[in-house]
């Protein structure tokens, strides 16, 4: 058995309109019935993704929509994990779990708790954020600015994770934290893939795991040069789900995802050689247990290819 689902995300779905969006989410699912005697199935819902439908961060949702979308995913068959708004998101507030402002800080958390709310009425597994970030923009000196203030941050997404961990464990869930990309316009948190790790163990609940995002973690190791599935062995015990999809390994460090030359966080569809990202070395690390969600954008014939490989690569039996 192994437990497997897919991402609906804003950044995957959004420029769709809303009916559009609901059926590549249902062409997902129709792909995973045919899987499911031997998998269990999610789908990691992007708040973001439907706002029309949640609101910012849940907030905007009624208690019997949410009991109707667990109703529905009873009855489709799979289970549902959350993923809050990020940065920039249209309609959406910015998440900033570390942000140096205490107000902007301070909503970025009520949102997340909320969300953690949404996630009980819907009987999701995890509730998965972003660190957050310190700086935007281009300006003289940012490298700096971005190391001096580092530390702070960090203190405050600990801070904020202890709470969100706390709430988390009231609700009988689990909130994971996700590794970044590494950028220089965006002084994004926990870009090394260690640093998630030393994260959640100053934050010493066990209701905080950690999400790794094995195509970030592959950006960022080109980037500071250390053995991507090493180091992911080091940090494994505390990962219960994976993020995978695939790029060329060339950090587009201001932000820049450029197709054409393949800089990026591409969100490639993994497992089918179109980047070189070690999704199939990390997976065969992570065995079984933890959960694959797929990140990537709707290619019915390669998600179908991809999915067959990943059941090679746990020794399945292919039913496609």
């Amino acid at each position: 058995m192994i437990k497997v689902g897919v991402n609906a995300s804003r950044r995957l779905l959004w420029n769709y309109p809303l009916s559009k969006r609901f059926k590549i989410l249902d062409m997902f699912l129709e792909i995973f019935e045919r899987f499911k005697r031997r998998e269990e199935w999610y789908v990691e819902l992007g708040i973001s993704a439907f706002p029309e439908v949640f609101g910012a961060s849940g907030r905007g949702i009624k208690k019997q929509v949410a009991l109707k979308i667990r109703r529905v995913a009873d009855k489709r068959g799979f289970k549902l994990t959350i993923h809050p708004p990020h940065i920039n998101e249209k309609l959406m507030p910015d998440l900033n779990l570390c942000s140096l402002s205490k107000e902007e800080r301070k909503t970025s958390l009520n949102y997340a708790l909320s969300t953690i709310d949404l996630a009980y009425l819907l009987e999701a597994e995890f509730v998965t954020v972003h660190p957050g970030y310190i700086y935007k923009g281009f300006s003289p000196g940012k490298e700096r600015f971005l190391s001096n203030y580092l530390h702070e941050a960090k203190k405050y997404l600990i801070e904020s994770l202890k709470k969100l961990a706390s709430h988390a464990e009231k609700n009988g869930l689990t909130i994971t934290i996700e590794n970044m990309e590494p950028r220089i316009d965006v002084g994004y948190l926990l870009t090394h893939p260690s640093e998630t790790k030393e994260v959640v163990k100053a934050v010493g609940n066990k209701f905080l795991k950690i999400t790794y995002d094995v195509a970030h973690a592959a950006l960022a190791a080109s980037y500071y040069k250390f053995d991507q599935v090493k180091n992911f062995m080091e940090i494994a015990d505390q990962v219960v789900k994976l993020h995978i999809h695939d790029n060329l390994c060339k950090p587009g460090l201001y932000g820049r995802v450029d197709y054409a030359e393949g800089i990026g966080d591409l969100h490639l569809v993994p497992l089918i050689g179109k980047g070189k990202v070690p999704n199939e070395a990390v997976l065969k690390v992570a065995g079984r247990k933890k959960l694959v969600i797929y990140e990537v954008t709707p290619l019915e014939v390669e998600f179908r290819l991809s999915l067959k490989k990943l059941r090679e690569i746990f020794g399945i039996p292919d039913s496609l």
